[in-house]
């Protein structure tokens, strides 16, 4: 499927890797494909700008759906700590035992390649330059992807951005229109 990604998708989702390498996750996940998109692609940029999707915005949401553990966010504290359980006691108490932040300990992990929502998204990609009759797969056709596939954790990021999902693939699919 690779070898039907434009040079940008391609460059999209080698940033996604490197994005989740750095952030210590086991691996690639919508949310590391988004925020590529938005800081790779500046064909889609002035189309996601219109919805307030930019770098800074996702990068803060990411930051408060994934801690800096790598893979703990305030979701996770709130559901633990509502059956008793303090995160930051149980990170801390991992720290002085191991020896090592937990964020340190997270980027140690060997990358196990996509998620499943990552997967599913760009499988929805192919899907999608199928039925709009591209030949290739653009980063546009990643977004629709993520969108289509409607869970991960860049749907929920855009959630917490309040973007109007079905408005986004609608300006989405305009743009690709204008493009062909």
């Amino acid at each position: 499927m690779f070898e039907r990604f434009s040079a940008t998708a391609r460059a999209v989702v080698t940033a996604a890797r490197a994005e989740a390498v750095a952030a210590g996750s086991q691996h690639i996940g919508t949310e590391h494909l988004l925020l590529a998109a938005v800081t790779v692609d500046a064909g889609n940029r002035a189309t996601l700008a219109q919805f307030g999707i930019d770098e800074p915005r996702v990068r803060a949401a990411m930051a408060s759906r994934v801690g800096p553990a790598g893979d703990f966010g305030a979701d996770d504290a709130a559901a633990l700590a509502a059956i008793g359980i303090d995160l930051d006691a149980v990170l801390a108490r991992m720290s002085d035992q191991l020896g090592a932040e937990p964020s340190a300990m997270n980027r140690t992990r060997r990358l196990k390649g996509m998620s499943p929502h990552a997967k599913k998204a760009l499988q929805l990609a192919l899907r999608e330059a199928i039925w709009l009759k591209d030949r290739s797969i653009g980063v546009e056709h990643l977004l629709l992807g993520i969108l289509r596939a409607g869970d991960g954790r860049a749907c929920r990021i855009l959630d917490d951005l309040q973007v109007d999902r079905d408005e986004l693939r609608k300006a989405l699919l305009r743009s690709v229109s204008k493009a062909a």
